[in-house]
């Protein structure tokens, strides 16, 4: 029930009432990502902040050097005390140019990990609620520490696990009429979604920001710095399919990436391991996944669902 973002992911192929991104558009995206990228990585290496490449972009360094040929999005990861100071710090050194959105800085924002976003840019997914600040953008996620007691590291995940399904379910029924009439037609997305919005309706009770910010509260709440093992709760392996050895992670190490060098684990290929059965093997057209555009605009060109 936590894969409901995976699943609309799926769903853009051949849904005339989302824009599907043709190879020229990935690739005119792909560089404009690399742009952004570029900043981050600058400003991070300026302060001293630590970051390492995740799923589909640690995919893409270590196999293709550069981006998964049909991939249109970045993914990176920083540990929690990075990535709390490096959402305070490019917000303000970049004011002009992004959006940083963050549960703790934006209301309306209502994912567990940040979004830094190109002004003048349009990328709008279906669960975007703020179109103003919809704009092309990479994710970034919080590194956070495990706990080294077995009992104790179970429990954590466990209760981080049940709050991000909270959310989704919470998200789902305050969207449920714009969910709704994009999966008409699709009686097994609709099964799911109605599931997550009956349970929303009940959950609803205690507002979607809240639970959003007692989950954040919840996910970092082991503060050791040299535990065993490290985690991204809302990575798309959630908790438990997202925790791996520190020193997999640690030191980060320079790994070339298109034109540029970007931070990796020290040993990816374990995270590789994680979250694909063979990270080597190229997938099969159908199982390529894209995001689910509702409107899209790179430059003076337009594209989608207005």
């Amino acid at each position: 029930m936590l894969e409901t973002y995976k699943n609309f992911r799926k769903m853009t192929y051949h849904n005339d009432k989302l824009y599907e991104l043709t190879d020229q558009d990935v690739k005119d995206i792909q560089k404009a990502l690399l742009d952004i990228m570029k900043d981050i990585d600058a400003f991070c290496r300026k302060y001293h902040i630590t970051y390492f490449t995740c799923g589909g972009t640690c995919l893409g360094a270590v196999r293709h050097k550069g981006f998964i040929p049909w991939d249109d999005d970045m993914d990176i990861c920083m540990p929690r005390k990075d990535y709390e100071r490096f959402i305070r710090g490019f917000a303000k050194v970049y004011r002009k140019k992004y959006w940083v959105q963050n549960v703790k800085r934006d209301s309306v924002y209502d994912l567990n990990f940040s979004k830094v976003r190109k002004k003048g840019t349009k990328f709008e997914e279906i669960f975007d609620m703020d179109r103003e600040k919809a704009g092309l953008f990479i994710d970034i996620y919080p590194l956070e520490n495990a706990f080294d007691n077995p009992v104790l590291r179970r429990l954590h995940g466990t209760v981080i696990d049940g709050l991000l399904l909270i959310c989704s379910c919470v998200r789902v029924h305050s969207k449920w009429k714009k969910l709704k009439a994009y999966t008409e037609g699709n009686q097994e997305m609709q099964k799911s979604l109605r599931m997550k919005n009956i349970l929303g309706t009940i959950l609803g009770i205690v507002p979607l920001h809240g639970w959003l910010l007692l989950t954040e509260h919840i996910s970092a709440l082991c503060k050791n710095e040299h535990s065993r093992y490290v985690m991204i709760p809302s990575g798309r392996k959630h908790t438990f399919g997202e925790m791996c050895d520190r020193v997999h992670y640690f030191p980060p190490k320079d790994t070339p990436f298109e034109d540029m060098m970007i931070q990796t684990q020290n040993h990816p290929v374990e995270h590789l391991n994680r979250l694909y059965k063979d990270y080597r093997v190229i997938p099969p057209v159908e199982d390529r996944v894209r995001h689910s555009v509702v409107f899209y605009q790179l430059r003076s060109d337009e594209h989608g669902q207005d």
